[in-house]
């Protein structure tokens, strides 16, 4: 009797988990709505936000590191105080002095700023306003003719910028085998680099979406492709749910 009740009860278990299961996938699921919001200083907030078509861009001036800063970066560095590594160890317990010091060093005496301006000023880069605050980013467009071009955005994670995609961005923007090429669009998440942090708490990965899709609207791509590592990845799968229409899953 008792071996009776364990197998009618195993019996229910089954079924119910195949009925739950089979409930759960016929249950449509409702993607995930972004809110439009102000994200700029309250005290500048518009009684409504601009349509997309409104969104403002300005070409940014070339980069250019300020004589001034980089004397106050030297001075820091040259100034820097180290703390005391424990004795036989590594990497445990926090950064590696003797390495640290190697990298101060390389920063201080070798890394070369105007080199890097020039590396940075090879792709134009923007500002764009969206929901209050400045969102940066680079744009690169097919330097030849070619039968198709495919946008597409790459997101940046933690700790990264833009210019993770620099050495890749020529081939995606050069023709391809088959005739194709990239128009790429590099964005800088908010309160990185460039680009503006917002004013008030709350921003996280759906808002941040809601603006990349903002920024691809307003430069009229009604189908493109989106890539992102760390938490760039998480971006572009929020992009993908709220922007099922636009974001290719090809």
């Amino acid at each position: 009797m008792k071996w009776l009740t364990v197998i009618v009860s195993s019996v229910l278990v089954v079924i119910l988990a195949i009925f739950l299961g089979f409930r759960a996938l016929n249950t449509p699921i409702s993607p995930p709505v972004a809110t439009d919001e102000w994200w700029g200083p309250s005290k500048e907030a518009p009684a409504s936000l601009p349509n997309i078509i409104d969104i403002n861009i300005e070409e940014m001036a070339p980069i250019q590191f300020e004589e001034d800063k980089l004397a106050d970066l030297s001075w820091r560095l040259t100034n820097a105080r180290y703390f005391r590594s424990l004795e036989d160890t590594n990497w445990e317990y926090g950064s590696n002095v003797k390495e640290l010091e190697k990298i101060m060093s390389y920063w201080l005496n070798e890394f070369k700023w105007k080199k890097q301006e020039k590396i940075l000023n090879n792709f134009k880069h923007y500002i764009a306003t969206i929901d209050g605050i400045k969102i940066h980013y680079v744009h690169a467009k097919p330097t030849t003719k070619t039968r198709r071009v495919v946008p597409i955005m790459l997101v940046h994670g933690w700790p990264g910028s833009f210019y993770e995609f620099y050495k890749i961005i020529p081939l995606l923007t050069g023709k391809s085998e088959d005739n194709f090429s990239f128009e790429v669009i590099c964005p800088s998440l908010p309160g990185y680099i460039f680009s503006e942090a917002p004013h008030k708490s709350g921003l996280d990965i759906l808002q941040i979406a809601n603006f990349f899709k903002k920024l691809m609207a307003r430069l009229g791509h009604s189908e493109y492709y989106v890539q992102g590592g760390d938490w760039g990845a998480a971006v572009a799968r929020a992009m993908s749910l709220i922007d099922t229409r636009s974001v290719s899953k090809q």
